[in-house]
């Protein structure tokens, strides 16, 4: 890195990247995280002039640029980032947690009637679709519902095994089989503030009114807008790579770094208090909720990683995921909806010239990468 370009990195470092007053930092389980997420942004400028960031092995860092702290559910390397002990992170994850359960008497039906028609054959694909229909009319819960009827949709559209209908490239990942999932699990159109998941071809409207990074200028994949009555909103954003890219982890780590830089500016345009973020890898689905917890620190929460089913062999195995889905739905209802007053300070993103003095922008396989899904 040149001298002129460490020294514009620490200009920005020294402007942007603060610790908050003592009085307004994210305290969990008596750690300061934000003193400890600032001692991390300070270890990143103090790397840089040894060498770049890697796509593969530095997420965490190079979010930490635009004060985003990236938590994974099951890894240690978001712990050893910011000094989170164990107890901190279940702390975190009781405060956006749910406990909704999906209807044991229901599940069973379901699970007779998906065998019936995926393993067995005993029970006609049409017959078994209506069922599922009819199934979700006895269900009180709307996510209960939700559920049934993407079962049902799933049961009508599905290829009865993945040789038939392969996945050739993200536009058919996308129009065949997640559009259905998303808009079934998300869409509500009956109410006077409609919502409802799109594959999306343009610039999203955040990206216009923040001037940020090219990584996100770059349209989303999908989109979960939110018509309210004080306007449109964009309260979830999807990035999809086919299965065949998953060896590929600079792009997948890329897809990530997106989905927090857009989320980080939907919350910042919006005032939203939560956006919901989703990685799509094939059909493995991994959910984020990303938070604004002070002026100074933006929190990206792994909350479960899915697989759901490509083909009729598969959709016995998500009946039992289903509690997991529920929560996932009864998360982003509670959490997702809600605007905060307007905040004046923000943070700013990481613009392209900058980036592309701290990125490397050769990728290797070698590299170890910080991302810590595998999937099928």
């Amino acid at each position: 890195m040149s001298e002129s370009a460490f020294e514009e990195l620490k200009k920005f470092f020294t402007v942007n990247l603060k610790c908050p007053d003592e009085d307004s930092r994210y305290m969990i389980e008596g750690i300061d995280l934000s003193y400890s997420f600032n001692c991390f942004q300070q270890h990143v400028l103090d790397v840089l002039p040894t060498g770049k960031l890697a796509f593969e092995t530095h997420i965490h860092h190079i979010l930490s640029m635009s004060s985003i702290m990236l938590i994974f559910k099951g890894d240690n390397a978001s712990s050893e980032a910011y000094n989170l002990i164990p107890e901190a992170k279940k702390t975190i994850y009781a405060g956006i947690s749910s406990s909704a359960q999906f209807s044991r008497q229901l599940l069973i039906q379901a699970l007779d009637i998906i065998q019936g028609v995926a393993i067995d054959g005993s029970i006609n694909r049409k017959v078994g679709s209506l069922r599922l229909l009819e199934l979700s009319s006895t269900e009180s819960s709307d996510l209960g519902q939700r559920i049934l009827l993407y079962l049902h949709r799933a049961v009508q559209t599905l290829t009865k095994d993945n040789s038939l209908n392969p996945i050739n490239d993200e536009a058919d990942l996308c129009g065949r089989f997640i559009l259905p999932l998303l808009q079934t699990l998300s869409d509500e159109l009956d109410s006077t503030e409609n919502v409802f998941f799109k594959l999306n071809n343009s610039k999203n409207h955040e990206c216009g009114v923040a001037p940020m990074l090219n990584l996100s200028e770059r349209r989303p994949d999908g989109v979960i807008k939110w018509l309210s009555q004080s306007g449109q909103k964009t309260i979830g954003f999807m990035e999809t790579k086919t299965i065949s890219i998953s060896h590929q982890t600079s792009k997948i780590n890329i897809d990530l770094i997106r989905l927090g830089l857009m989320g980080k500016n939907a919350i910042d345009v919006y005032n939203l208090k939560s956006v919901l973020l989703i990685q799509a890898v094939g059909m493995n689905l991994t959910f984020y909720l990303f938070q604004k917890k002070t002026v100074d620190d933006y929190m990206m929460v792994e909350l479960d990683h899915l697989a759901f089913p490509q083909s009729l062999v598969d959709l016995p195995s998500l009946i039992g995921n289903m509690d997991r889905v529920v929560r996932l739905l009864d998360i982003f209802k509670r959490e997702c909806f809600i605007v905060q007053p307007t905040q004046n300070e923000t943070r700013p993103t990481v613009r392209s010239p900058l980036m592309n003095q701290v990125a490397l922008s050769s990728t290797s396989r070698k590299r170890k990468n910080d991302y810590p899904h595998s999937y099928c």
